[in-house]
């Protein structure tokens, strides 16, 4: 049994041809990739050889990359459905599912536009829950957050990746003062992020946007002096 949700883009080949027969059209694959003991959540054939299928095992999530050929390996999560469609983001790249087929944007620009032909199998509005699809904006994490004396800033690159800097301080009994320090570029997608330290003292944060304006963060306490964390909830200030 497979386990999760599983995204898959499959491509069908051609055994051969028999030379008796006349130009027929080409048939459309099969209606669905998802096994016998999965529930078929979506799936449509977006041209004669490709077959997109979400598929559902119990409540774990997953999506096997590979929507655009550039893109391999396997995505879990967070994804959102919004109205009628399904909308992740992996990287640089948004993707949009729903009975018109596949859309696969970066940034503002559209890179794919891939169209479901034929029957589509559409079950998202009773099998995925809903998350605001803002959230998966590449630029919704730019700017200024705080919380308390702490602050983080993120920042768009011109290649297209978000920078995060950031500065924590705790302050002991009378002038003991200890300060940590972020520099790095954002991991990950959707609204939930990551920021690994490329220095050996091991820091690793987490980001989760609740909001368009209210951020969780949680670290491994190692990005500072001693009782130095930037935990807490952040609210964007720019």
């Amino acid at each position: 049994m497979r386990t999760g949700w599983i995204l898959v883009l499959a491509t069908a080949c051609n055994i051969g041809d028999d030379p008796h027969e006349g130009p027929e059209e080409p048939a459309l694959p099969s209606a669905t990739l998802c096994a016998d003991d999965e529930t078929v959540v979506f799936s449509c054939a977006l041209a004669e050889t490709d077959i997109v299928s979400l598929c559902k095992t119990g409540h774990a999530m997953g999506i096997y990359r590979g929507l655009p050929d550039a893109i391999e390996g396997r995505f879990e999560g967070p994804f959102a459905r919004t109205d009628d469609a399904v909308v992740y983001s992996e990287g640089k790249f948004t993707f949009t599912l729903n009975e018109s087929g596949l859309t696969v944007r970066r940034g503002d620009n559209i890179i794919s536009e891939r169209p479901c032909q034929g029957n589509v199998t559409n079950h998202l509005a009773e099998s995925v829950g809903t998350v605001d699809a803002a959230l998966f904006a590449q630029d919704v994490w730019s700017g200024a957050w705080s919380d308390g004396n702490n602050s983080i800033t993120f920042t768009k690159q011109d290649d297209g990746t978000t920078r995060v800097t950031g500065d924590a301080t705790w302050m002991g009994r009378g002038d003991v003062i200890h300060t940590g320090e972020l520099d790095g570029i954002l991991q990950g997608a959707g609204p939930q992020r990551t920021h690994r330290s490329g220095i050996d003292d091991g820091c690793e944060v987490s980001f989760s946007l609740e909001t368009k304006d209210t951020m969780t963060v949680g670290d491994n306490k190692k990005c500072g002096g001693m009782n130095v964390t930037f935990d807490g909830s952040y609210q964007r200030k720019s």
